[in-house]
C-alpha cells in the first residue's frame, strides 16, 4: 500500500472550493419569495398596524389579524404616509389635543443600523465641511482629514501637498479639549444637499465623546461630558429635520441618540446585540417605533412604540409568519445534505472579506449523507475488489472513507475526480522451481 500525495493537494483544494460553491448556488437557487414583515405605532387608533411586504405589495393588518384596506391604513398612519392624508383633504389633523398640518407632518426622520453597517472596517479620512459656508449651499473641502495615532493631518486635494500648519491647528484644538489619542471612532456626513452641518463626532481612548466641527476655517470642539455602557462599536453623524438628535452610538449593548438638549438617549432595547439585531427607527410627531428584528427568523419581530420623551408606550413580538419558518426548514434540510460545512467570505458581523468555516444547520441529516456518500463511493470503486466487504480492502481505502465522512458530498465528488489517494501494491506472483 502507498500512499499518492501528489494527489493529497488538489483533493484537498477541490473540497474548499466545492464547500463553498455548492451550497453558495444552492441558497441561490433555493431562495424563497420576497418577504418583511414590520409595523407602525398608529396615532389615530394608539395601536400597531402590521405590514407584510411580498412579491404582490403591501398587506395592512392589525396585530390580531384583521386586515385593513390599502388607503384606510395608510391614513391610520399619517406621518408616514402624509401624501395620502394630503391628498384626500386630511389636513390640518388633530390628535390628542394637537393641530398638525402638511409640513408638520412631513417633519419626520427614520434610521436603520445592521450588523454590516456597524461591523464594517472603520476609516479614518474624512472630509470635514465648513459648517457655517459664505453661501447658502454647503460644499465639499479642499482638504481631506487624516486621523493619525496622535494627530490630525490635512491633506490639499488639488496639489495632494500636506497643510501642516492647519493640521497643528486642530490637533492642538484636540488635545486642549481633552481628546487623548489614539481616537477609536469618529464619522462626518459629507452630503451637501443636507440643510445644516454638524461636523464630526468621535470617540477618543478613554471612550469619551467629542463634537468637532470648523466654522469659518476655526476649529471648535466640545467635550461632550456623556457615558454610555459597553464597547463602542460605531457611531454616526446623521442631520435631520425633526432637530432632536444629530447622530447615533452604538455599543454591543445598545444604541445611543446624540442629542441636542439630552445627551445620550438611551434607546429602550433590552435584547438589543450588534452582532444579530437589526434596528429601524421611525422618528415623527407624538410617537416613535422602534423596529427590532434578528438575523435569525426563527425569534420574532420586536415593536416599540415610544413617546416624545423617548419612554415606552407598546410593545408587541410579532412571530415570523409559519410558511417562511416551513421554508426555511426545508432549505437548511437541502443545505445540510449538501456539505456537513460550508465556507462563506463574508459575516454581516465581520470586517472585510474572511474565510469562515459554518457547519450545516441539521447535523444528523449531514451525517446521515456522509454515509449515503461513503456506500455510493464503494459502490463506485468495487471492481477494485475480490469481495465487496473484503476487510483488508475497506483498511486500505480507510483514508478515503474517512475524508467523505467529514466533508460529504464535496469530498465523493473530489475523490471520484482526482481518483483514490492509496494504491495497493501488485501481490508478487510465485514460480514453482
Amino acid at each position: 500500500m502507498r500512499m499518492r500525495l501528489f494527489r493529497c493537494v488538489p483533493v484537498v483544494l477541490c473540497i474548499i472550493v466545492l464547500a463553498w460553491f455548492l451550497p453558495r448556488n444552492y441558497l441561490r437557487a433555493a431562495k424563497g419569495e420576497r418577504w418583511m414583515i414590520s409595523g407602525q405605532y398608529s396615532p389615530v387608533t394608539e395601536d400597531f398596524i402590521i405590514w407584510e411586504s411580498n412579491a404582490s405589495g403591501f398587506a395592512f393588518r392589525t396585530i390580531d389579524g384583521k386586515e385593513y384596506p390599502s388607503l384606510r391604513a395608510r391614513r391610520l398612519m399619517p406621518f408616514l404616509f402624509y401624501n395620502d392624508v394630503l391628498k384626500h383633504n386630511g389636513f390640518p389633523l388633530t390628535i390628542g389635543g394637537r393641530s398638525f398640518d402638511y409640513k408638520d407632518a412631513a417633519r419626520n426622520h427614520t434610521f436603520r443600523l445592521s450588523p454590516s453597517t456597524i461591523f464594517e472596517r472603520h476609516n479614518h479620512l474624512h472630509f470635514l465641511m465648513e459648517s457655517s459656508p459664505q453661501t447658502a449651499n454647503l460644499t465639499m473641502p479642499d482638504s481631506l482629514m487624516i486621523i493619525n495615532r496622535d494627530k490630525v493631518r490635512f491633506i490639499d486635494c488639488t496639489t495632494g501637498k500636506e497643510e501642516p500648519e492647519k493640521g497643528r491647528r486642530f490637533t492642538r484644538t484636540l488635545r486642549d479639549s481633552g481628546v487623548v489619542f489614539p481616537i477609536k471612532l469618529s464619522a462626518t456626513n459629507t452630503n451637501v444637499r443636507k440643510k445644516f452641518d454638524e461636523g464630526m463626532l468621535l470617540v477618543d481612548a478613554n471612550k469619551t465623546l467629542f463634537h468637532l466641527k470648523q466654522i469659518r476655517g476655526v476649529p471648535w470642539c466640545h467635550n461632550l461630558g456623556n457615558t454610555f455602557e459597553g464597547t463602542p462599536l460605531f457611531i454616526n453623524v446623521d442631520e435631520n429635520v425633526r432637530r432632536e438628535y444629530y447622530g447615533q452610538l452604538v455599543t454591543d449593548t445598545n444604541i445611543y441618540l446624540v442629542s441636542y438638549s439630552r445627551g445620550l438617549i438611551r434607546l429602550p432595547l433590552s435584547d438589543y446585540e450588534a452582532a444579530t439585531s437589526i434596528i429601524k427607527v421611525w422618528n415623527m410627531p407624538v410617537f416613535q417605533t422602534l423596529v427590532l428584528q434578528n438575523t435569525d427568523i426563527n425569534l420574532p419581530t420586536r415593536l416599540i412604540a415610544v413617546d416624545e420623551s423617548w419612554r415606552i408606550r407598546a410593545e408587541h413580538a410579532e412571530p415570523t409568519p409559519k410558511a417562511v419558518l416551513e421554508h426555511q426548514q426545508w432549505v437548511n434540510y437541502g443545505l445540510s445534505m449538501i456539505s456537513p460545512f460550508r465556507y462563506v467570505l463574508h459575516l454581516p458581523h465581520k470586517p472585510g472579506t474572511i474565510f469562515s468555516l459554518v457547519l450545516a444547520p441539521c447535523w444528523p441529516l449531514a451525517l446521515a449523507t456522509c454515509l449515503i456518500c461513503v456506500i455510493a463511493y464503494l459502490i463506485a470503486t468495487r471492481r477494485r475488489f475480490s469481495s465487496f466487504w473484503d476487510t483488508r480492502r475497506l483498511c486500505q481505502q480507510g483514508l478515503e472513507i474517512g475524508i467523505i465522512m467529514v466533508s460529504g458530498l464535496p469530498g465523493l465528488i473530489a475523490l471520484l475526480l482526482f481518483g483514490p489517494l492509496v494504491s495497493t501494491l501488485p501481490t508478487p506472483i510465485s514460480h514453482p522451481k
